[in-house]
């Protein structure tokens, strides 16, 4: 079978946050099936690009991947590049199955619409693109585009993924012709040889090895609430004199900066620790120093930093409108609350104070990401859907 991902943006890029780990896992564990995989991305790394080769193809993990430059005859938030485009057009008909991630960009449109002259099945992926809250974001400038563009190339797909049940509830909504197939993201496991040990950021950042500590990871953006976690935090602490927070995330628009001075504001200088962007034996040694992850945000399609904690064996407190929060919960690897209540200070206080309800969390998200989010189990399904797909088409 041949695979060909079109994204916007694909690893090292790791500034777009939990979509760049999971778009080359799941590429990466559907070529350990036996697949040939192809990406054709960009060259996109937020507000810089890529320090990588874009006119040759590099090997990655079982994975071709071609980098393509970015051009500036857009502004870069729509992933405009001629070349991924003259590629797309020159070789969609030496591959089996399209896989097409995201919506609103370019590299959709350059996908879609040659897979459909030339016949070739293809799948997308809107990775949160129709969930409430994410569309009534410019919400006149997505449905005018939806209706003179990507509606009709959506109902020519061969199937929508959506990677949690709530975010087909919500896509369901928008009357696409095309049938939604539900598959989760493939957490992307931390490298086994890293030499992990408890402690080491806990010992950089001056933080006592049994005071209790809470992290996030994403991006500093409106949607996560991070303004909100830090609000809550200031009264779990009260509570909690030696409570810490970790923030880990790269700044977006000034929100990282804005979060800095709310700390200032609350005084909390001395609990709230500003990590930068982490990745790999970085991120994993933050998640092995952690108690619990919390994630507050407005929405989420699925959210790849909860598997990458409950993997790591860290409990997890989350907003409603986290896509697998009611697989969490269900579970019992964590907590759901209303982020706008005294509730969402409570439970996080009561999580932090009762040691053996966590190790008890801990060990059942380390068995809920073996069972549903492994590399092997996510890539099979996948797999299935593809080979429907080619079969019907």
């Amino acid at each position: 079978m041949r695979v060909l991902c079109v994204s916007s943006y694909y690893k090292p890029a790791y500034v777009y946050g939990g979509p760049t780990r999971c778009i080359s896992a799941l590429c990466e564990g559907i070529a350990q099936q036996g697949a040939r995989v192809t990406v054709y991305t960009t060259n996109a790394n937020g507000k810089n690009l890529l320090d990588i080769p874009t006119n040759q193809a590099i090997l990655l993990n079982g994975v071709q991947v071609h980098y393509y430059p970015i051009s500036y005859i857009l502004p870069r938030r729509y992933f405009y590049s001629k070349m991924l485009g003259h590629a797309c057009r020159a070789n969609i008909d030496s591959f089996d199955v399209i896989h097409v991630i995201g919506n609103w960009v370019f590299p959709v449109v350059a996908a879609a619409y040659p897979s459909i002259r030339q016949k070739v099945p293809f799948i997308i992926s809107p990775h949160g693109s129709f969930m409430e809250w994410s569309f009534r974001q410019k919400e006149f400038k997505k449905r005018l585009y939806l209706e003179i563009v990507e509606r009709h190339l959506i109902n020519r797909a061969a199937a929508i993924h959506c990677t949690s049940q709530m975010e087909a509830d919500q896509t369901i909504k928008f009357g696409f012709r095309s049938s939604i197939s539900v598959i989760p993201n493939v957490i992307s496991p931390f490298d086994q040889n890293y030499n992990l040990t408890r402690g080491t950021v806990r010992k950089r950042l001056g933080i006592p090895q049994d005071d209790p500590v809470t992290i996030y990871v994403g991006r500093f953006h409106k949607m996560k609430r991070v303004d909100r976690v830090i609000d809550i935090f200031s009264h779990v602490q009260q509570e909690i004199p030696n409570a810490h927070l970790l923030l880990a995330g790269a700044d977006e628009d000034g929100a990282g900066i804005q979060a800095q001075q709310l700390v200032h504001d609350l005084n909390l200088e001395s609990r709230v620790h500003f990590t930068g962007l982490l990745q790999d034996d970085d991120l994993a040694h933050a998640y092995l120093d952690s108690d619990l992850l919390v994630l507050f945000s407005h929405r989420e399609n699925f959210g790849m930093v909860v598997t990458e904690a409950l993997s790591m064996g860290v409990p997890v407190l989350l907003s409603e409108y986290v896509g697998i929060a009611r697989e969490v919960a269900d579970g019992e690897a964590g907590l759901i609350v209303d982020v706008d209540s005294e509730d969402a200070a409570k439970k996080w206080e009561w999580l932090l104070k009762t040691p053996e309800k966590r190790k008890e969390m801990a060990q059942a998200g380390i068995n809920l990401t073996k069972t549903l989010y492994s590399p092997e189990n996510v890539s099979k399904e996948m797999i299935k859907l593809f080979e429907r797909v080619i079969a019907d088409n």
